[in-house]
């Protein structure tokens, strides 16, 4: 037998499958449907964002400056973010001329805290180094919040993922004895949606070194929404 004539015989060996599975599936009923569990998830995780600003004659003190405050706050052994700095010339506009008098530097931090108790030895270093530059820096506290960690999240997401999963099953056996059909899960489709409360932002300035008690905020309802759209066969 030629090449050709094997390709041709072929086709005509898979004509009847195919026109079978085509006649099979005329029978079939097909069902689109969302099947959705939600959960609470608690924050194990105060963010607190802090913003360190000074002054002064030369770089090399802006520098030395932002240094001394950020191997302090590093000694806490507390986990954050950030920690970049910058240093410019300090100036203005005046009489429509540019003035220029001494330079500027400032530096960003978003720590990441287990225990809300923790951030008053935070305000207590920065308040030190306050008292200790008088004039020449500043901190501001903005923003402290509760938030779920990555891993929390990640469980939690992972729990629903199963749960979608196991109510997607129990609702295609309802169907099956509802339409006396056998019917099977085809495809799934995942969708995540995390619902988290609006955030109450807070300013804080504190200039002298003292004992610090700060507020600390609620910790609202956050939640995790996984969607899963599935699509059932039955024949």
């Amino acid at each position: 037998m030629n090449k050709k004539a094997f390709i041709i015989s072929t086709v005509f060996t898979l004509l009847p499958m195919i026109n079978a599975f085509s006649e099979e599936c005329k029978e079939c009923t097909y069902i689109k449907t969302i099947i959705q569990d939600k959960k609470e998830i608690e924050p194990d995780i105060l963010a607190v964002s802090v913003n360190i600003s000074v002054e002064g004659s030369k770089e090399s003190e802006i520098i030395n400056m932002l240094g001394e405050v950020d191997k302090s706050i590093r000694d806490l052994g507390f986990e954050y973010k950030g920690g970049k700095f910058s240093v410019y010339k300090n100036c203005w506009w005046e009489n429509n001329k540019t003035k220029c008098e001494g330079f500027k530097g400032s530096s960003f931090y978003v720590f990441e805290l287990k225990n809300p108790t923790d951030q008053n030895k935070i305000y207590e270093k920065l308040s030190y180094f306050s008292g200790k530059y008088k004039d020449k820096l500043d901190y501001s506290v903005s923003q402290p919040e509760w938030t779920a960690s990555k891993e929390k999240i990640e469980q939690i997401e992972n729990q629903l993922k199963l749960s979608v999963i196991d109510k997607a099953l129990s609702f295609t056996q309802q169907v099956s004895k509802k339409l006396n059909k056998s019917c099977n899960i085809k495809s799934f489709d995942y969708e995540s949606d995390q619902v988290y409360p609006i955030p109450i932002y807070r300013t804080m300035l504190m200039k002298t070194a003292e004992s610090v008690s700060a507020p600390e905020p609620k910790k609202d309802a956050n939640f995790i929404d996984i969607k899963v759209k599935a699509e059932i066969i039955c024949k």
